[in-house]
């Protein structure tokens, strides 16, 4: 209250407390309101407030805080396997990708053979801060780059995102949709088949040779040796 006549000048700010609450930005406007006292008749004292920022006069319904809670951001690793029959894997010899309404969203190829026979494969999804909280559907599968004498999956695997904020923090796991604890994505490698035809000549001296009057034979050399499987054979 006053007693009297004058010009006061407060400044008005939200305190940050040592311990902030977990994930809420704090507003950190200044304002200012100046209250002028005018004496009266009879004495009585009048007041009046003016209200303003950074040195533009505002309303009083303009002098407003305001916070905002934003839980933080986090990675969900979504693990699956590779098996190809055939061959042994290659380390990024596969990719895969996690899909959201058609969107890729994600990707990632697979890590080196493990001791199991199965290549890991890892593929990193990004919740940025603010993520709403709840179920988020995805579909993880493969991409076929078309590799020769590879046959790829083409099953795609559906598996579902909760997002729970955990005290500020969001905290991301997910389940395959089948009920599986993990998924194998199986391909088969079958090498073509590829063929070649030798050249060579055939010289006789002394006569003219008939067609077909010689015979040839091509061998496979196993083992060091000549002459242990006969591939092919033809005439001259």
């Amino acid at each position: 209250y006053y007693t009297q006549p004058g010009v006061y000048i407060y400044e008005m700010y939200e305190i940050v407390p040592a311990n902030p609450l977990p994930s809420v930005r704090y507003d950190t406007s200044k304002y200012t309101a100046t209250v002028t006292v005018t004496e009266g008749e009879a004495g009585v004292l009048n007041t009046s407030v003016v209200y303003s920022k950074d040195g533009q006069e505002i309303s009083a319904d303009q002098v407003v805080f305001t916070n905002v809670y934003v839980p933080k951001a986090t990675d969900l690793v979504v693990q699956a396997n590779k098996q190809l029959t055939g061959r042994d894997v290659r380390e990024g010899e596969f990719s895969f990708v996690v899909t959201a309404a058609g969107e890729v969203v994600a990707s990632g190829t697979n890590a080196a053979i493990g001791d199991n026979g199965l290549a890991p494969v890892s593929v990193t999804l990004h919740f940025p801060d603010n993520t709403k909280p709840g179920t988020y559907h995805y579909i993880f599968k493969e991409v076929n780059t078309g590799t020769t004498g590879i046959t790829y999956d083409a099953a795609e695997y559906p598996f579902t995102v909760t997002i729970a904020d955990v005290n500020g923090q969001l905290n991301a796991s997910y389940i395959w949709d089948s009920g599986a604890e993990t998924v194998t994505v199986v391909n088969s490698y079958v090498p073509k088949e590829t063929s070649f035809t030798p050249e060579a000549y055939k010289l006789l001296n002394g006569r003219d040779m008939a067609a077909g009057e010689f015979t040839f034979s091509v061998y496979q050399r196993l083992n060091g040796s000549s002459g242990d499987s006969i591939k092919s054979t033809g005439t001259v």
